[in-house]
């Protein structure tokens, strides 16, 4: 089976399957067509959200997240999505907080 390349759904399939390999930056280039082709293709837009958090991209995944409740504002899944996405990024702060503190601490010509 061949794929067409101009459409928005291929772009998203051969994302898939890419992300669940761990080939997270092929799977981000493959989802971030689909929506330039088709912007109100949430699928495709969940997908790259969903990515870019696996990538520690909070503040895109966030952005992302947000545009498909703003065509999907009753989906309680997006907006359990959104809020994941923000926690997930609050707690990457606290814990980079934490551990500048605990270099602090340590002192000069302290090594773990």
């Amino acid at each position: 089976m061949r794929l067409d390349p101009a459409r928005p759904d291929a772009h998203n399939m051969l994302g898939s399957p890419l992300a669940r390999v761990g080939r997270i930056r092929e799977a981000l280039d493959e989802f971030r067509i689909a929506p330039c082709q088709r912007p109100d293709f949430a699928n495709a837009r969940l997908n790259l959200a969903s990515t870019l958090l696996r990538a520690g991209q909070f503040e895109d995944a966030i952005a992302d997240y947000r545009q498909v409740l703003a065509a999907l504002p009753a989906d309680q899944s997006v907006r359990d999505a959104v809020a994941n996405a923000a926690q997930m990024r609050e707690d990457r702060g606290r814990a980079m907080e934490a551990e500048l503190l605990r270099h602090a601490l340590r002192g000069p010509g302290i090594r773990d």
